[in-house]
């Protein structure tokens, strides 16, 4: 897993929302490589989440998700 980390921000623009939203990751959750997920999501215990997939929200228990925005397959 890797962190992207990218411009410069003004550290005061960190305590309005934007910025500093925890993500949330279950127990026993698989997140493909290259996946991005989006603060202040929760990813589900059981969860899977596919590569390059963008998760622009939270993802229930025991379900796959992929895509670009991420959404449920099957």
């Amino acid at each position: 897993m890797a962190v992207y980390i990218y411009g410069w921000h003004d550290a005061r623009e960190r305590t309005n929302g934007r910025f500093g939203r925890s993500v949330t990751i279950g127990r026993n959750v698989w997140i493909g490589g290259a996946a991005l997920i989006l603060p202040g999501n929760t990813i589900g215990d059981d969860a899977i989440i596919g590569a390059s997939s963008v998760v622009i929200r939270d993802v229930p228990d025991c379900v796959t998700v992929a895509g670009n925005p991420a959404s449920l397959l099957g």
